[in-house]
């Protein structure tokens, strides 16, 4: 590493805009990253880079971190993401800084693998492959993303968990598990009330805090706001399935929701 020159980094942005699309888990990851790192540059990851930008790269630049959430989607359409990866691979083979990746995970409909006929976009495969040319290793969450990475050709993997773990910046837990367990409060985020209505269930009859990750009813609730549950997906799954109501669920997002 050249002596002055100081790491850039890309990927899951650490900022997390009001309204749909916003995803504040992805932003935790984003920021956990930019908190390992005293000094950083940042580099567009919606768009290619601009000429200066590639020359500031090469100039000033160690190193690339590339931060990623759920990048490797089983059996996504190709369409929803193959042009953003493409257009990250692109912008890397302009530069030639080493990457250093953090920390992938793969999401499948079910425990699914590539041996399960399942297929990743070949856009994704081609960035893939390339971060793994230009890493040491590619941290993973766990071995399920390593096993998703060795079908598709890339085996320098290192599972590390998700690198939201490191927030404390310690090598352990501050907490026990055992001490976490006899704690009373108990904290949870979910994505979909209708595939994971058991689970929103039993928060509701217990309490349970919330956390908001990528929902925007929700957040109208708290303005006021309850026209979004008048649709049949997910709410309507939600309250017919469960024995949550929907006077009940208002009441709980008003004291829970964060």
């Amino acid at each position: 590493m050249a002596t002055g020159r100081i790491p850039a980094v890309t990927g899951v942005s650490h900022i997390c805009l009001p309204g749909p699309g916003g995803n504040s888990c992805n932003v935790l990851h984003a920021m956990m990253a930019r908190r390992l790192l005293q000094h950083h540059d940042e580099l567009s990851r919606v768009r290619p880079w601009a000429d200066e930008e590639v020359e500031r790269v090469q100039a000033t630049n160690s190193h690339i971190v590339v931060v990623v959430a759920n990048a490797l989607r089983l059996g996504a359409t190709p369409s929803s993401i193959s042009g953003h990866h493409d257009m990250m691979a692109q912008n890397f083979s302009r530069v030639d800084p080493p990457l250093v990746v953090m920390s992938a995970g793969a999401q499948a409909p079910k425990r699914n693998s590539i041996a399960d006929g399942i297929v990743v976009p070949e856009a994704t495969i081609r960035l893939f492959k390339l971060l793994s040319e230009r890493s040491h290793a590619i941290a993973v969450r766990g071995d399920f993303t390593a096993e998703v990475l060795r079908g598709i050709g890339v085996d320098n993997t290192e599972v590390i968990g998700c690198q939201s773990c490191f927030w404390s910046l310690q090598p352990e837990f501050p907490t026990s598990f055992e001490e976490a367990k006899s704690r009373t409060e108990v904290a949870y985020n979910y994505t979909s009330v209708a595939r994971e209505r058991n689970l929103v269930e039993l928060a509701v009859q217990n309490g349970y805090q919330t956390f908001g990750q990528e929902h925007p009813v929700e957040n109208a609730i708290l303005r006021g706001d309850e026209s979004g549950l008048d649709a049949e997906w997910p709410w309507g799954v939600l309250f017919s399935r469960t024995s949550v109501t929907r006077e009940a669920f208002v009441a709980y997002i008003k004291e829970t929701y964060r």
